[in-house]
């Protein structure tokens, strides 16, 4: 449990840095509003906790299925990222690019974060494997 709550302890500092850098893009006039971007990170950051609450349960009933799992959610968390998305283009289609590119921008860095997390985890399991077998 300490590896998810580290997880939402980054994700949060993560979600305050894009946020701030968030900030600075609004003044080169990309005509996206910050509640926009509270909006993103709000949805980003929570499909991701859930997500990676999912594959740190499955880890802990069969480590051996977290690769393929993650794999799975990935693919329902870009399904579940458009879906939330297409009213914000449907809403501004002058902006599309924009917004498209922002949202990504966003997914992908909390991506990297779950990444780095799934990579510690299963190191983690596999050290505590191998100290069982050597003992």
């Amino acid at each position: 449990m300490k590896n998810f709550l580290g997880f939402i302890l980054s994700s949060f500092a993560l979600a305050l840095v894009l946020w701030a850098c968030a900030s600075g893009i609004e003044e080169f006039n990309w005509s996206i509003e910050t509640s926009q971007t509270i909006d993103f990170l709000l949805f980003i950051g929570a499909i991701g906790a859930a997500a990676y609450f999912v594959l740190f349960t499955i880890n802990k009933i069969s480590s051996d299925k977290t690769g393929f799992a993650f794999m799975g959610l990935v693919l329902l968390k870009m399904a579940f990222s458009i879906y939330y998305l297409y009213p914000f283009i449907s809403a501004s289609p002058n902006n599309i690019v924009n917004l498209t590119i922002y949202f990504f921008v966003i997914y992908f860095c909390f991506l990297l974060l779950e990444v780095w997390f799934l990579a510690r985890l299963i190191k983690s399991t596999l050290a505590e494997k191998d100290a069982l077998k050597n003992n």
